[in-house]
């Protein structure tokens, strides 16, 4: 689920985090203040390597003041598992209500019963 998945700011060097979860994204904000997301990230000697709307980048890591890696956020995964509930729950509602609510669709009144 992509929803449940946003940017979160790495707490440990740059050449750490690609090692460790081998990303295909990251994003790196370099000194200028320019963000660039990476795809296919690789630590090669002091850069950090990957392609940028398929060119080729070589970031110096001295250069890079924050990197961010797609993480699963718990926030929105529990949101979006809580609003599929609450949806689901609205339909069923709603299926058991209509007939109560509507007159013309509830069985007619047994003869027996009218007088």
């Amino acid at each position: 689920m992509t929803a449940c998945k946003s940017w979160q700011p790495v707490t440990v060097s740059p050449q750490q985090v690609i090692e460790a979860e081998q990303p295909d994204h990251v994003r790196v904000t370099v000194q200028d203040g320019t963000d660039s997301v990476l795809e296919e990230p690789l630590a090669e000697g002091d850069e950090l390597v990957g392609t940028v709307e398929e060119a080729s980048v070589r970031v110096p890591f001295r250069d890079i003041l924050r990197v961010e890696a797609r993480r699963v956020s718990a926030v929105r995964t529990v949101g979006t598992v809580a609003a599929g509930i609450v949806f689901i729950m609205g339909v069923l509602v709603a299926s058991f209500m209509h007939p109560l609510l509507d007159p013309q669709s509830a069985p007619p009144v047994p003869a027996s019963i009218n007088r």
